[in-house]
């Protein structure tokens, strides 16, 4: 779900017939009720790409309204809710995990970005000073 609520993904991953995983992702918005679907395409997804950068090629208004509606939140209901790892993806691409539970990772972001600080990652080798708006996804690990 986009951080305004106003997306609502939905991420299908399939194995195709030579072994290899594909998936597809539609979009609801909202605000116009429009939807958008790409077709199958190869997953995990190429070098420097994730999902925010397929989905902005698929959801035109997603580039222009980036700071309302980035970053992307899983909601997963596959996954357990006591999952202990979630992960920042960043626009250039990098993961940086945290070790603690989704609702925590969200509330934190959600206060670092009230009060328009850095958002404090560590890498475990390099300590990172994260504008809130260069964050473009939160996701279960």
């Amino acid at each position: 779900m986009s951080w305004d609520h106003n997306l609502v993904i939905m991420q299908e991953i399939r194995q195709s017939n030579d072994a290899k995983q594909e998936t597809k992702i539609s979009v609801d918005y909202k605000a116009t009720n429009k939807n958008y679907e790409t077709d199958w395409i190869p997953y995990p997804f190429k070098q420097g790409e994730n999902i925010v950068t397929v989905l902005k090629q698929l959801v035109p208004i997603l580039k222009s309204n980036a700071d309302t509606m980035l970053p992307i939140v899983e909601l997963n209901q596959g996954k357990s809710s006591g999952q202990l790892c979630s992960c920042y993806v960043l626009d250039d691409g990098t993961e940086v995990k945290q070790y603690l539970p989704m609702v925590r990772t969200i509330t934190d972001y959600k206060n670092t970005r009230l009060r328009h600080e850095d958002v404090i990652l560590s890498t475990g080798e390099r300590v990172l000073y994260v504008k809130p708006h260069k964050i473009v996804a939160i996701l279960n690990k």
